[in-house]
């Protein structure tokens, strides 16, 4: 029985010193590419080490309620980006809003498709019909698209401190 015992015992610490070096090899391995990107720094500037993924932020996105904030830097592909000042960007597959924080920077317009680490504050915030024309407006979308928004929408928000583009 001491013997059952002892393999056990082995074997579990064995996992979990397997499990402490898968993880730092992941931790490594984005250390790696951090280190062998050149990035462009806009607003703050801030480092590229332990952010999230785009899903981490989306599931994040699920706990917290109206009212609610919280800091965040994550990593996503660039979706679109305002085509009159570079004002705001949507990134992720439900097109997360970006803003850049006291209107302080802007973003290149020929972005979209490229990727971004971002730093800011993640929260939910209700956009009323004037600010959905605005946008919608500033995105290039057509007359017609514009008069079809008619009520307000409660959305994901972040508000950006700081981003980082590959050069």
């Amino acid at each position: 029985m001491k013997r059952i015992i002892s393999i056990l015992i082995v074997v579990l610490l064995f996992s979990a010193c397997n499990e402490k070096v898968e993880n730092e090899k992941t931790s490594s391995n984005q250390e790696k590419e951090i280190a062998q990107v050149d990035y462009e720094s806009f607003g703050e500037s801030f480092n590229a080490k332990n952010f999230k993924s785009m899903k981490e932020v989306s599931t994040m996105y699920e706990d917290l309620q109206k009212g609610d904030s919280t800091t965040v830097k994550f990593k996503a592909t660039v979706n679109e980006v305002c085509q009159k000042k570079g004002c705001w960007i949507t990134v992720g597959e439900d097109s997360l809003m970006i803003r850049f924080k006291d209107y302080g920077f802007f973003m290149p317009k020929d972005i979209a498709g490229e990727d971004a680490i971002i730093n800011g504050v993640a929260y939910w915030e209700e956009t009323d019909v004037e600010t959905l024309r605005h946008y919608a407006e500033d995105a290039g979308k057509s007359p017609e698209e514009i008069a079809a928004i008619t009520t307000p929408k409660m959305e994901k928000k972040f508000l950006a401190q700081g981003v980082l583009l590959t050069k």
